[in-house]
């Protein structure tokens, strides 16, 4: 929602910079308004969960039990190559590393490595003497 709204914004200053043949008036205006409506869904959506929902969207899960889930990566029209540059990112080269995968609201991929491919911790080698 903010993408879309600085997006908006931008364009109204970006318009009242460069075009002379509208009123000033109405630009400050639209500008307002604009203003007015993001802050009045910010505040709505922390108010409500179910409005929250409605206004930023759910994360969608993408891999599940280790399975790629290819109508929900239609729906949100993820393709199998954004999904492997998302992964190559979390330092994950290969699809069999993942046990689940969510395409979170903002458009990142948040990555739950299966057990045998999770870095070793701490509490695991101490565990294990």
């Amino acid at each position: 929602m903010s993408f879309v709204l600085s997006t908006i914004l931008g364009t109204i200053a970006g318009n009242m910079a460069f075009n002379i043949n509208i009123n000033f008036i109405y630009f400050l205006l639209s500008l307002f308004i604009m203003s007015v409506i993001g802050y009045l869904l910010t505040l709505i959506s922390l108010k409500s969960n179910k409005a929250r929902k409605w206004i930023s969207g759910e994360p969608t899960i993408i891999i599940k039990d280790g399975n790629l889930l290819d109508q929900n990566m239609k729906k949100c029209k993820y393709t199998l190559d954004s999904l492997e540059q998302g992964l190559r990112s979390k330092d994950i080269f290969d699809l069999k590393e993942v046990e689940y995968a969510l395409l979170e609201t903002n458009g990142t991929l948040s990555v739950l490595k299966k057990l045998d491919y999770r870095n070793v911790m701490k509490k695991d080698i101490i565990a294990d003497l």
